[in-house]
């Protein structure tokens, strides 16, 4: 089954989904770096819990023999597959955000079992939207980006590895 990597996903159903890279900074709930590091860091989970969910539904409709597991934590997500022979796929994302003297500093690093996929990304606003960057090359990170990271690692599709591996932290050349 291949996965349309462009504006959206196709759902098992067949039905479109709309996937956005960035989420509008809501009003009203405070301001400066804090609010903002706070929705920075909300974007990337749903970002990454709606890959998690994604995966696990292709694996469904294709009959991939395991699930993804994942483990939500407030600075970090968790997510493995376990493999053949006992061993175990995974990605891990660290947020580390920081307000330092009114600015937010870091950014989230993006492990991986495959560590030449691993990324760097900092969180961007750009016309009140809030969405992450890989620190790299500065290419926004985008539903169909995590899409192929999740794939690429955890299902071991090495077309999307190859999509991904141009972006990551070891391609600096």
């Amino acid at each position: 089954m291949k996965v349309k990597h462009e504006e959206g996903f196709a759902a098992p159903s067949g039905g479109p989904r709309r996937q956005h890279a960035t989420a509008p900074l809501p009003e009203g709930d405070g301001s400066g770096p804090d609010r903002f590091s706070r929705h920075a860091v909300a974007a990337l989970w749903t970002l990454c819990d709606d890959a998690y969910r994604r995966l696990n539904e292709r694996a469904a409709v294709t009959g991939m023999p395991c699930r993804v597991s994942t483990t939500r934590m407030p600075d970090g997500r968790r997510c493995w597959l376990a493999g053949e022979e006992g061993s175990q796929r995974s990605i891990a994302v660290d947020s580390m955000l920081s307000v330092i003297e009114g600015r937010v500093h870091g950014g989230a690093f993006i492990r991986t079992s495959r560590p030449y996929l691993s990324l760097f990304v900092v969180p961007v606003a750009e016309q009140h939207q809030i969405g992450w960057r890989v620190g790299t090359n500065g290419v926004l990170l985008t539903p169909a980006l995590i899409d192929d990271l999740f794939q690429g690692v955890l299902a071991g599709e090495e077309e999307a590895a190859r999509r991904l591996a141009r972006l990551t932290v070891y391609a600096l050349g």
